[in-house]
């Protein structure tokens, strides 16, 4: 096994399958809601007061996709906004990339089942924090895989 490099964090690149594809990525400076876990019940089925633990139902967060506003729209604005004022949703794929300095891959994802629910612009507020106006973009999804970036042959 070779030495274990830590991920460092350079530049987030998104595509959405049928949105928007590798030849012309979406970038963001701020990723969130990858993750997931299993709720967990506890039962008491009698007899000495033992308690035992089971999963029971699967949960992802919500991805939250964060990045300057741009002066034209881009595919996932175009799409996002299509999907939440006609309430008509049409899940897809999405791939999170994690890049390197040298724009080469250090990490990705599979996300299924995105679908947008929310889209929200950063306060128009001239007296105090950032001058830029920042986008959040939220989607839904069922299921989150981490794909192996570099396998190994055997």
């Amino acid at each position: 096994m070779g030495t274990l490099i830590p991920t460092l964090k350079h530049s987030f690149r998104v595509t959405l399958e049928n949105v928007v594809d590798a030849n012309d990525p979406e970038y963001f400076y701020a990723i969130e809601g990858l993750g997931m876990m299993y709720q967990i019940d506890k039962y008491c089925p009698g007899g000495y007061g033992n308690a035992y633990s089971m999963p029971t139902i699967y949960e992802v967060e919500n991805l939250i996709l964060k990045r300057p506003v741009f002066t034209t729209k881009s595919k996932i604005n175009k799409w996002c906004e299509q999907a939440l004022s006609s309430g008509i949703f049409a899940p897809t794929i999405a791939h999170i990339f994690i890049l390197n300095n040298d724009e080469t891959l250090n990490n990705h994802w599979t996300v299924e089942g995105v679908y947008p629910i929310g889209f929200r612009l950063s306060s128009l507020d001239l007296e105090s924090g950032s001058p830029i106006v920042i986008e959040t973009i939220t989607l839904a999804y069922s299921k989150l895989t981490r794909l192996d970036v570099n396998p190994t042959t055997s």
